[in-house]
């Protein structure tokens, strides 16, 4: 899957309150234990790995 795939998945998505609320808790904990130019990108994978279902359509 590339990157272009990733971002239509993403912009198609339906975006409930709890997934932002999970996907800005793996962020500010990304960026706890690491610097913010690397703990944004280690959040958001981290949501993916543990609570993305994109199966929601």
């Amino acid at each position: 899957m590339n990157f272009k795939e990733i971002k239509e998945m993403l912009m198609n998505y339906r975006w409930d309150s709890t997934d932002v609320m999970y996907l800005v808790l793996c962020i500010v904990l990304g960026c706890i234990f690491t610097t913010p130019f690397i703990g944004v990108p280690i959040g958001i994978i981290a949501y993916f790995y543990l609570f993305f279902d994109g199966d929601n359509d």
